[in-house]
């Protein structure tokens, strides 16, 4: 295996929203891991728990540690505070109650260090559920310029197994919008690739995800369906600017948002599945799914119950099998 011949400063920033009972599997991963020339930001944001005695117990422990304590911001809030201050030629963003493969940071940097025309790299997703691991790879190629790739941006959702240059977010001044609790990194994702090329897809699924406690994450409401239709505007003006189909785009959006965002509640469900129906113009559906077709189906010919009770079942199996 080639050797990273510089020895490059990649800031770490990890957001903490009372996450006592995961920070230190969380900071463990991070400090343990084989590329040791790290800048590891932990940003408390007004934890009313025990987390930030942990944050400074490992900041005492470790000379790469530093950390910010702030009020309440949210998770954008606190990964800007960690950008502010970041040094690293390279940026990663690990979430509290995740952890990463102790090669995580070697892998990602490998790649681009070695190759100077790439401008990210992005890894493979573990998760950790209840009931089982799954491991969740990416069908896009392992090497590909972003405005070429649907599958790339069909694939974008998170920060989560990503490594950027800080140049480039330095250069354009890009934060994640505060304004936003939900879909938020891919907000931030978008604005960095108006502004790059080039990725390379490491197929090994060294960052994981738990869902073994509770978490922002999986609280759906209001809020995240406003945000979702934020992130759809973006999405929309990102691809008619690069000449991406968007009309295919839209429907894994519609997948992933409008039905996964109301259980138990069809009138609720009804009313903003006619939000998302007035995106779909229902053409160039050959490239989608089976399942995405059948979707567009069933919207387009208002058969909401029958998606309504579809989506509740998939629902309750994930429940069954997974535990989340």
């Amino acid at each position: 295996m080639a050797k990273i011949g510089k020895s490059e400063l990649v800031s770490v920033i990890v957001p903490f929203f009372n996450r006592e009972k995961t920070a230190q599997r969380c900071i463990d991963s991070i400090r343990q891991q084989t590329y040791q020339n790290l800048q590891v930001i932990l940003v408390n944001d007004g934890s009313s728990d025990g987390t930030l005695k942990i944050l400074i117990k490992n900041k005492n422990k470790d000379a790469r540690i530093s950390v910010i304590s702030q009020v309440n911001k949210g998770a954008s809030g606190a990964r800007n505070a960690g950008l502010n201050v970041a040094k690293g030629e390279y940026i990663l963003f690990v979430d509290s109650d995740d952890f990463v493969s102790k090669n995580y940071v070697e892998d990602l940097l490998l790649p681009i260090e070695n190759e100077s025309d790439l401008d990210m790299t992005v890894s493979a997703i573990r998760g950790f559920y209840p009931k089982g691991v799954v491991d969740f790879a990416y069908s896009f190629p392992e090497r590909g310029r972003i405005r070429e790739n649907f599958e790339f941006l069909r694939n974008i959702p998170t920060h989560a197994g990503k490594l950027y240059r800080s140049e480039i977010i330095n250069r354009m001044n890009l934060r994640f919008p505060e304004d936003m609790s939900f879909s938020e990194d891919r907000v931030f994702n978008l604005n960095y690739y108006k502004n790059i090329d080039s990725f390379l897809y490491v197929p090994l699924a060294i960052y994981c995800v738990t869902r073994d406690v509770p978490g922002l994450s999986l609280n759906v409401d209001e809020c995240a369906f406003s945000d979702s239709l934020k992130y759809i505007s973006e999405l929309k003006k990102f691809a008619y600017e690069n000449s991406i189909p968007f009309d295919s785009i839209k429907y894994d959006i519609f997948s992933q948002f409008c039905c996964a965002n109301v259980f138990g509640n069809y009138r609720e469900f009804k009313k903003r599945i006619e939000i998302y129906r007035r995106e779909i113009e229902f053409s160039n559906i050959h490239s989608i799914s089976l399942k995405e077709k059948c979707h567009v189906f069933f919207m387009k010919y208002r058969f909401y119950r029958v998606l309504y009770c579809y989506r509740m079942l998939a629902h309750m199996w994930r429940r069954f099998f997974w535990g989340y």
